[in-house]
């Protein structure tokens, strides 16, 4: 079945989308009869992903994650849990459902505090700080922004998806020298990451 959803993603990223679904029609059908229900998570997690490239099939990829969510919970696999809740939170933005995605998000900042998982809570955090930037909303923004605590132990494209945001907040509210300053830190961690 990883075989199959490495083959279907090959085959999606080549553009041939038809091999794509042929595959992971083969893996899901493959993951359906196996003993493991985590291997079925990772085929609804894998299609979801493709599916939710794809605006015309938001409501599909959120199905798939919600069946994804199910196992998840069920198996205690807490890192999947929350991935698969901030894909259906990217998925409520990119539908225009900001309310549905805000509350997403604050329930995984809420799950990953109550389990120690700060990794977790930082990807719901910048996820959160960009729907309110798309949203205008610069106060709850910043002061989302700010919650991310910046540690040396953070892996450098973690530390530039920060830096982006942070660049992108000073920009659209017209700080422009702060703007600039961090406009430094994305080409610097850029160039590490290159």
């Amino acid at each position: 079945v990883y075989t199959l959803n490495n083959i279907a993603l090959l085959y999606y990223n080549s553009g041939d989308e038809a091999a794509c679904e042929k595959y992971m029609a083969q893996a899901i059908a493959e993951a359906q009869v196996s003993d493991d229900p985590l291997v079925l998570l990772e085929a609804y997690f894998t299609e979801g992903m493709i599916k939710m490239e794809d605006t015309t099939q938001l409501d599909s990829a959120l199905l798939l994650f919600n069946k994804a969510l199910n196992i998840s919970r069920e198996y205690k696999d807490l890192t999947t849990e929350v991935h698969t809740l901030i894909n259906i939170a990217i998925i409520h933005r990119d539908a225009k459902r900001t309310g549905l995605s805000e509350n997403v998000l604050q329930k995984v900042i809420s799950l990953c505090e109550e389990n120690n998982y700060p990794l977790g809570a930082y990807y719901a955090i910048l996820e959160l700080g960009e729907l309110y930037l798309d949203n205008k909303l610069y106060t709850k923004a910043w002061a989302t922004l700010q919650h991310i605590p910046v540690q040396n132990s953070m892996a450098l494209g973690d530390q530039l998806l920060l830096h982006e945001l942070r660049s992108r907040y000073y920009r659209e509210t017209g700080q422009y020298q702060q703007a600039l300053s961090e406009q430094d830190s994305v080409l610097f961690y850029n160039d590490s990451l290159s």
